[in-house]
């Protein structure tokens, strides 16, 4: 592929990022959580297969979430009034990301918990 090509596409995949950011808060809220979650385990000093690990989760949530608001959005397109086929769509796309947000979420609190409660056992230290 021509590099130009590739920047133009990259370009339109940006645009569907940005637009979904802000458009859909569900992908807001986990772009904050994704952040949140990072800042804090560069900031405990986790390993770094751990921290990769945390970078992979976050990716798979966040690109789990973009996948359900489109499959929501063409879901709309084709379905204009209530179907109850087109419920059990959105509902199963929802729920892909509930599992994907869940192991997550328990991934992160395996890799979290030693850290964070070593830094409340601590304290707060300053250096002098």
């Amino acid at each position: 592929m021509p590099l130009r090509k590739w920047i133009e596409s990259s370009n339109h995949a940006i645009e569907g990022i940005l637009h979904a950011a802000k458009t859909q808060r569900h992908i807001r809220y986990h772009f904050y959580a994704a952040i949140i979650i990072l800042m804090l385990g560069f900031s405990l000093g986790i390993d770094w297969s751990e921290f990769v690990i945390l970078i992979t989760l976050s990716v798979i949530v966040l690109s789990v979430e973009m996948l359900n608001s489109a499959v929501e959005s063409i879901t709309d397109v084709l379905f204009k009034d209530y179907n109850e086929q087109a419920k059990w769509i959105k509902d199963m796309a929802a729920g892909a990301v509930l599992i994907t947000a869940m192991g997550a979420a328990l991934i992160g609190y395996v890799i979290l918990f030693e850290p964070v409660k070593k830094f409340f056992h601590s304290g707060f230290i300053i250096a002098k």
